[in-house]
């Protein structure tokens, strides 16, 4: 059996390259993220939307909410609202 081995890293995109790449008019964040937008053929607004809360969900999920800047919080039985 032949083992597979991970493609190498890439480096990410400068701006100025990320300018140059993306169609005038789209959206530099979503290709930087996903390599498209809603605006690129094949893809709707709604697409993008769920791409976008897809990619938070997991951005939760898998980096530390204090690296974010936010506060933990404990439970409370008012929902984090005094009585």
């Amino acid at each position: 059996m032949s083992r597979t081995t991970p493609p190498p890293a890439r480096r990410p995109m400068t701006h100025d390259e990320l300018r140059e790449r993306t169609p005038l008019g789209h959206s530099l964040s979503s290709h930087r993220v996903f390599g498209w937008c809603s605006h690129c053929a094949d893809h709707t607004p709604a697409e993008e939307l769920v791409a976008w809360r897809v990619w938070a969900q997991n951005l939760l999920l898998t980096v530390p909410l204090e690296n974010l800047g936010l506060q933990v919080l404990e439970d409370s039985p008012t929902g984090g609202r005094d009585a």
